[in-house]
């Protein structure tokens, strides 16, 4: 079999793939490939108006959540795990995959309904996942982290929240809103730490981010304890959605300038002290000497008058004798 010369054939490859002569001189090079696809979102398949209910056995072991419209077979079915994840999407969507990996967009009416939702959901999560629930403590669980530097304690925050009761007869179940700042159109801004806000929250929000979403379980002996506030009653669980809208951190130059300034206003006030404590010892020592001159005054003045008495008694003494010798020469 005879065997093309290779030269030959690359100079006709060359040739017809349009090789100018600085490629055919570099020789044999990588050769990259770019497959060019326009990225389209995925589609959804659109089923309308339909409900949404996380439903339980009865014994309270096995959840999930049925979506379906009335006489329908049912659209998915998602089983509630402490891994299950899902995301919150411009305040009205919420976004998950069913037990078939297929991906679920939900569109609630508004806001509200989403944040009670997800609230009821993370609240399964909580009680179910035994590295979270904490009976007698605060129980934690991050709806999305944030961005941004952790909220330590002495920052002033504004947050967005609501409260729910849990109800007394089943556990996983949401009972009445007590509060919330989304009814009001209302922010509500404090400092972490303050005695403004209950124990709960001054254990569950640090270290959150800003825009970061958080569930609270907040047992009564760190809510509002065996008090009845407003539409709290006694010994109440209570559940929050809290949402992180602004954070205020002083920066380390201004905690270092305040620091600065606090101590020299301290090193003053030690430096006054001791000025006055130097000018009363002063006008005590003044005091005393002044008192010690007048004694002395006093006591020159006594002097002078008891030596006054004695060279009047002397005088006395010496006309009386004069006087007998006059009486006796007579």
């Amino acid at each position: 079999m005879d065997y093309p010369n290779t030269a030959k054939s690359s100079q006709r490859l060359s040739n017809l793939f349009g090789m100018s002569d600085q490629a055919k001189k570099t020789g044999n090079e990588n050769i990259s490939f770019t497959y060019q696809k326009k990225i389209r979102k995925p589609k959804y398949d659109e089923y309308g108006e339909t409900i949404a209910s996380i439903i339980s056995s009865l014994n309270y072991k096995n959840f999930f959540i049925l979506i379906y419209s009335p006489n329908q077979p049912p659209v998915s079915r998602i089983s509630i795990q402490p891994s299950i994840s899902y995301t919150i999407q411009k305040e009205v969507f919420l976004a998950l995959v069913d037990d078939n990996r297929q991906n679920i967009s939900m569109k609630f009416q508004n806001q509200t309904d989403l944040i009670q939702f997800v609230s009821q959901l993370a609240l399964i999560q909580i009680l179910i996942n035994s590295d979270i629930y904490k009976k007698d403590d605060v129980s934690i669980f991050d709806l999305s982290k944030g961005e941004g530097d952790p909220i330590l304690t002495g920052t002033q925050i504004q947050v967005s929240y609501s409260g729910w009761l849990i109800d007394s007869s089943i556990q996983y179940k949401i009972g009445p809103k007590f509060d919330s700042s989304f009814d009001k159109k209302k922010p509500f801004r404090f400092e972490l730490g303050s005695q403004k806000i209950i124990k709960g929250w001054n254990i569950g929000i640090p270290k959150m981010l800003k825009g970061g979403k958080r569930i609270l379980l907040i047992p009564p002996s760190l809510a509002y304890g065996n008090n009845t506030v407003d539409k709290i009653p006694p010994n109440s669980t209570l559940l929050f959605y809290i949402s992180i809208d602004k954070i205020k951190i002083a920066d380390k130059q201004t905690n270092e300038s305040t620091e600065t300034k606090e101590k020299q206003e301290e090193k003053e006030e030690t430096k006054d002290k001791q000025e006055e404590k130097e000018e009363t010892k002063d006008k005590q020592e003044e005091k005393e000497k002044k008192e010690s001159n007048e004694n002395e005054n006093k006591n020159e003045n006594e002097n002078k008058n008891e030596n006054k008495n004695k060279n009047k008694n002397k005088n006395q003494n010496q006309n009386q004798n004069q006087e007998s010798d006059d009486e006796s020469e007579k």
